[in-house]
């Protein structure tokens, strides 16, 4: 496992892969004035020895950390209820919320002072997840396996955004910032949940696209290759014959 820099004076933050017979979820394991908050889900990371891996990544956060966002005119019921919580034993389910911050968390570039305040804030969002996500537990139980479901919904709604807008200049970097997923992840992941990768599907529906206009409108090369995505009726030209290999159509349209 690897370790990462400690981010305050209250938070370590950890990460590393495990081999694939770990468990998928989360939980939260108390020592003290610490309490340690863990997830394992399936991130699809590659290793040539071991294939698709998990991932696992931990919070050990101390009890000074609660306390610091404790007022000197707080409700102490309130506050007693939160430490209570999370410095009790427990599973936490994996939700599809989870999920989708832990992966911004991994995708991070950012370091030293700006790292501590990005894993900070997610962290407070997160323990706010995590609550709320322990209260509808008896419906999330009901899922054997929530990360895999998470997976599926996140490259069932890349792929619907796709068909909604493959003729725009569709890149992977902006894809993987928008979805919260690293592009080399994000591809892998759709791949095994599409059949195919990313900027392949995109050429799919490009060219499904212009094959259409061709055969039922009368528009001219230049409006089908804009409404497909491409610049100009060169780049669709050359494009077109390369993926269905013949130039009948385009003969009979000059």
């Amino acid at each position: 496992m690897k370790n990462f820099e400690a981010i305050t004076r209250h938070i370590e933050y950890c990460a590393g892969t495990l081999n694939a017979v770990e468990s998928y979820g989360g939980s939260l394991q108390s020592s003290g004035n610490t309490v340690q908050m863990q997830f394992v889900f399936p991130a699809s990371l590659y290793l040539a020895d071991l294939g698709f891996v998990n991932y696992k990544i931990s919070f050990r956060i101390r009890k000074s950390f609660f306390e610091k966002y404790f007022s000197d005119k707080g409700d102490y019921e309130e506050e007693k209820n939160i430490m209570d919580f999370f410095f009790t034993d427990k599973k936490i389910p994996l939700c599809f919320a989870l999920h989708t911050n832990l992966m911004c968390l991994i995708s991070s570039k950012s370091q030293n002072y700006q790292k501590k305040l990005f894993v900070e804030s997610y962290l407070m969002f997160m323990l706010y997840q995590v609550t709320v996500v322990q209260e509808c537990s008896a419906d999330m139980n009901q899922c054997e396996n929530c990360a895999v479901k998470a997976g599926k919904q996140h490259m069932k709604s890349l792929q619907e955004w796709i068909d909604k807008n493959f003729s725009q200049n569709i890149n992977l970097h902006d894809l993987s910032y928008q979805f919260g997923i690293p592009s080399d992840v994000l591809n892998l992941l759709f791949e095994r949940y599409i059949g195919c990768n990313i900027y392949d599907y995109v050429l799919k529906k490009k060219m499904q696209h212009a094959n259409f206009l061709l055969h039922n409108t009368m528009y001219g090369f230049e409006e089908i290759a804009q409404q497909s995505g491409y610049c100009n009726r060169t780049t669709l030209t050359k494009t077109y014959e390369n993926y269905f290999l013949h130039r009948a159509v385009l003969v009979m349209r000059n």
